[in-house]
């Protein structure tokens, strides 16, 4: 069985996972995060069905969302040349 590839998404502020992140003290307000798309969704589905589940850490804060981008398409690419 072949692992499909996981790649890295950018969250925006005030979205649920950024406001767990900010609560759980990982970001600040204002700030773009970057995470991997697995964790987010893990995160998603267990909280779904539990009151506090662990927030994972993003992989980057930005405090813009150009900066938060440009890292998401590095990290993107190198788990592209990795062939992840």
């Amino acid at each position: 069985m072949t692992k499909e590839p996981n790649s890295y998404i950018t969250i925006q502020p005030n979205s649920h996972y950024h406001n767990a992140a900010y609560n759980a003290g990982l970001c600040k307000s204002n700030q773009y995060l970057v995470i991997d798309f697995y964790s987010w969704v893990n995160w998603y589905n267990n909280a779904r069905e539990r009151r506090n589940p662990v927030v994972p850490p993003p992989a980057f804060n930005g405090d813009t969302y150009e900066v938060a981008l440009k890292v998401r398409n590095e990290l993107n690419e190198q788990l592209t040349k990795e062939g992840k």
